[in-house]
């Protein structure tokens, strides 16, 4: 007989759901397999909070998280494959997201994923259905194995356009500076916030020179909110965004206002701070697809917290690049 295991998880973080109250204290739920691997359950919200995501692999030696959602993605930090990656190769664990499909309304995205290896499977649909991802899962979410990479290797988006409705950020409490389009040259640029600062050296070759630019590195370190002003907490970010403009909040606007960065081949690429937790995840996007880099492959990551700036690096030279940076939230209330 197979051995069962039963728990209750009861969603900590609501998100729009008013009629709804939460419990005085979170459920952890966690349970050990027979292969070596202890799993934890959270769902939707609950990804941007210390409690109880953060807990289960801090204080309860979670190694795997399974992950059913109904995700609204947001940019530019915060689309389904995007989070859901940089949570697994933060927390160094290996991660099953399983995302309700209703493109029209802003919900898809589903993945499997692991901390050494970032995607193993992947899907951002742009039509309604369903899809069975396989992938081979290291035991250990930090060994690596080439083979792991070669089998349920998905990863679909639209190769041109894409009916997935955006939620936008609203970044007016973010400050930036502009990258410069100056080819071939190594370049670097440094912005701060608060007691952030961050650096971003790169060297560029562009298709069409004549054509838009708009590459800002974005900075925040600061108190936040998501959806209209709700969901306060503290974050710090260090990011290249391509944005539609000149101005900071032009860097979360729709994709099709920003579609220089085909024509943009990022030669070399290094973005760094000196971030006051050790919260941290590598926070990329590229387009159309909405999918991701993927670590080794296409980026170095080395956070450093205490002790020096933490960095992300490209391995390689990209185009299409959306989102390249270093993402945190400080996982506590504002007002904490």
């Amino acid at each position: 007989m197979r051995p069962l295991s039963r728990q209750r998880y009861r969603k900590f973080n609501l998100y729009g759901e008013p009629a709804l109250n939460t419990t005085d204290e979170v459920d952890i739920a966690v349970f050990n397999t027979t292969f070596g691997a202890t799993f934890g359950t959270f769902t939707c919200m609950d990804l941007l909070f210390f409690n109880p995501g953060m807990r289960l692999v801090r204080e309860f030696g979670v190694t795997d998280i399974a992950f059913p959602t109904a995700w609204f993605s947001e940019l530019p930090f915060l689309t389904a494959v995007q989070a859901q990656s940089a949570w697994a190769i933060g927390l160094g664990v290996n991660f099953l997201g399983s995302g309700y499909n209703l493109p029209s309304v802003g919900n898809s995205g589903s993945g499997v994923y692991s901390a050494e290896q970032g995607v193993l499977a992947s899907v951002m649909a742009q039509e309604n259905g369903t899809k069975l991802l396989v992938a081979r899962v290291p035991i250990s979410p930090r060994k690596y194995s080439a083979a792991n990479r070669e089998n349920g290797q998905i990863r679909k988006g639209s190769p041109a356009t894409f009916d997935l409705l955006l939620k936008n950020d609203n970044l007016r409490d973010y400050t930036s500076a502009p990258l410069t389009p100056e080819i071939g040259s190594n370049l670097t640029l440094t912005h701060c916030q608060a007691d952030l600062c961050c650096t971003v050296d790169y060297q560029l070759e562009l298709v069409d020179a004549s054509g838009a630019f708009n590459y800002r590195l974005v900075v925040i370190d600061g108190i936040v909110t998501h959806d209209g002003g709700k969901y306060v907490n503290r974050e710090q970010v260090c990011s290249v965004i391509a944005c539609s403009g000149a101005e900071t909040t032009s860097c979360s606007d729709d994709l099709s206002l920003s579609t220089y960065s085909a024509n943009t081949l990022f030669k070399s690429l290094v973005v760094s701070g000196n971030f006051s937790t050790d919260l941290l995840q590598p926070n990329t996007l590229v387009v159309p697809s909405l999918q991701v880099l993927r670590p080794l492959d296409d980026f170095l990551y080395a956070p450093s917290f205490p002790t020096s700036a933490s960095r992300l690096q490209l391995t390689r030279s990209v185009s299409n690049l959306h989102a390249f940076g270093i993402f945190s939230h400080d996982f506590e209330p504002a007002d904490a």
